[in-house]
């Protein structure tokens, strides 16, 4: 059977791009995590993706008070929550059917964890996506130099949208 796990780079300011994805897409996934760098970041981009998705998407970060993030933490886990816009640790959300991790910015030196239990958020990402077999997308105007050498091994993949936004485009030799 083959893997559904694909890692593609997306040229694009997340916030503009992300959010006149084609219809189609939003109808393929089960459960959707969007990081973003910076909680700053959150407020200016989730009526977007609101407006995209057709509900307003549960926050996972540090200024969300306990009980929200009780009530995040639930619908992670019953499956509910379609839609988590949230800084680096919602990743470690306790997902019942994840089906696409878009890393906004990924280049971004806020996804780097230092403290405690060191990580960098963008290489979580690809390895949840690699264990749970689903896409993840790495969006950027300025891709990592990692990112680049990885499109450059074959290990990674150009993708993005057609203008008319009917599909998706993979730019890849032998990425069928």
């Amino acid at each position: 059977m083959r893997s559904l796990f694909i890692v593609m780079l997306l040229i694009a300011v997340l916030a503009v791009g992300f959010a006149s994805a084609p219809p189609a897409f939003a109808g393929v996934l089960v459960a959707l995590l969007i990081l973003l760098p910076e909680i700053a970041l959150t407020g200016s981009f989730l009526s977007r993706v609101e407006h995209r998705f057709g509900s307003e998407p549960a926050q996972w970060h540090s200024d969300v008070r306990p009980r929200q993030r009780e009530r995040v933490w639930r619908g992670v886990a019953d499956g509910s929550a379609r839609v988590v816009v949230g800084a680096r640790s919602a990743l470690f959300l306790p997902w019942k059917r994840l089906g696409l991790i878009v890393v906004d910015e990924e280049h971004e030196a806020a996804y780097k964890q230092e403290d405690g239990v060191p990580y960098h958020a963008r290489d979580m990402a690809v390895l949840y996506g690699s264990l749970g077999r689903f896409p993840v997308v790495l969006s950027s105007a300025t891709h990592s130099l990692e990112s680049l050498v990885n499109v450059d091994r074959g290990r990674y993949y150009w993708a993005g949208w057609s203008a008319g936004g009917a599909a998706w485009a993979i730019a890849a030799s032998g990425c069928e």
